[in-house]
């Protein structure tokens, strides 16, 4: 595998699990309840579960940490790569960010 490649995979995959933890899971928090008038109070393990449970944001989470690893366990490193490239990638990562956080947004207030 290009090593280009193999970092664009990796960073990918940090930002992927990065915007799950941080975007969705406290929105899964949030949620798990349900809002209003019909919202029921859960507390403890009980909680935690249907935290994880969802919009399967537990799974999701599990799976990308799980292909991270084996992507670095089974994908040999080659040497470093130029400081102008792993730049360019980071760039692109901060950009799916963004652009994965305006979604999220957009479909929040979507109307």
């Amino acid at each position: 595998m290009n090593p280009t490649l193999r970092t664009g995979l990796l960073i990918f995959l940090d930002v992927l699990i990065g915007f799950a933890v941080v975007c969705v899971l406290p929105f899964a928090w949030i949620l798990r309840d349900g809002l209003g008038p019909d919202s029921v109070s859960t507390t403890g393990l009980a909680a935690v579960s249907e935290t994880v449970m969802s919009f399967y944001v537990g799974p999701v989470i599990l799976v990308l940490v799980f292909l991270e690893l084996a992507v670095r366990k089974l994908v040999p490193a080659v040497e470093t790569q130029s400081p102008k490239l792993t730049w360019l990638m980071w760039g692109i990562a901060v950009a799916v960010v963004v652009l994965l956080s305006y979604g999220v947004v957009a479909l929040m207030f979507a109307t």
